[in-house]
């Protein structure tokens, strides 16, 4: 009987890698027969949908809003498509129709549909290089979209943001690749304007009321409190209210304050006092 050392195969470890064999031939048989289906269905369907999307939009002018019945035929359209060629076609059209504007409405319309759509294609796609062009398409799509509308809370709730992150920031195709990670940055970008312009309208909102604290008098003499109306009305009492303190007395001089007690007994005597003062000054000055 045969024996088997350490770090040799046994029966059992052989069995086991022909399992494994035979799955992964399965796999790969499968994934083949999945591919020629899917080039079978481009080359059929595929160019009936891309037919269909560029006969629905050759009315209208490149960059220049779409009428409301071209606009209502693209919404309903977008989840009908199955194809990569349809797909693709729809979000070209899309940015070359339409205006940042209404591109932002046409992807809020009907509870964010179009987003809902876009991202269920975003999974779908392939990472072969078979899906690179539908993936540059779709991605440039969602750059095109006004970010001061369709807003970090919109894209996370539609699940774009978390398919974009999982599947295409690391992407093995460089120019997917780059395309996302653009998304990631416009989106970041967005997300920090919006958070300081929050933080900035309430700072000046709290200096604003700190500005003007409650029961102080105005310019205007009216009083912020509000017990002001319980009182009766008195015509002289906004009068006494802001009326100002007089300034504190200028000092007197000496000569003034003779002249100003000039009348009595006391003030008399000053004044003598002061006349010979002076008169003895003038003396010792000659």
């Amino acid at each position: 009987k045969k024996k088997y050392v350490d770090g040799e195969d046994g029966p059992e470890d052989d069995e086991k890698a022909r399992d494994r064999m035979r799955r992964r031939l399965e796999k790969e048989k499968a994934e083949r027969m999945e591919q020629l289906e899917r080039e079978q269905k481009e080359m059929t369907d595929g160019k009936e949908e891309v037919k269909r999307v560029l006969r629905h939009v050759a009315s209208s002018p490149d960059g220049v809003a779409v009428d409301t019945v071209t606009f209502d035929g693209m919404l309903e359209m977008m989840p009908t498509l199955e194809t990569a060629s349809g797909r693709g076609a729809f979000c070209q059209s899309a940015v070359a129709k339409m205006p940042p504007a209404q591109l932002a409405n046409l992807a809020l319309r009907d509870g964010g549909l179009a987003l809902s759509t876009l991202a269920a294609w975003l999974e779908q796609v392939t990472a072969k290089p078979s899906g690179k062009e539908l993936s540059c398409k779709m991605l440039k799509l969602l750059l095109a979209l006004p970010t001061d509308v369709v807003d970090a809370r919109v894209l996370r709730e539609s699940g774009v943001a978390r398919v974009v992150a999982d599947r295409f920031n690391a992407h093995p195709i460089p120019d997917v690749r780059l395309l996302a990670r653009r998304c990631a940055h416009h989106w970041s970008k967005a997300a920090s304007a919006a958070k300081a312009r929050r933080d900035g309208q309430a700072k000046a909102k709290k200096l604003n009321a700190e500005d003007k604290p409650l029961g102080f008098i105005d310019d205007d003499g009216v009083s912020d409190d509000d017990s002001d109306s319980e009182r009766p009305y008195d015509p002289d009492d906004s009068r006494r209210r802001v009326k100002k303190a007089k300034p504190p007395p200028k000092p007197m001089t000496v000569e003034e304050i003779i002249e100003s007690a000039a009348g009595l007994q006391e003030g008399a005597a000053a004044a003598e006092a002061q006349r010979l003062k002076l008169e003895a000054d003038a003396a010792l000055a000659a």
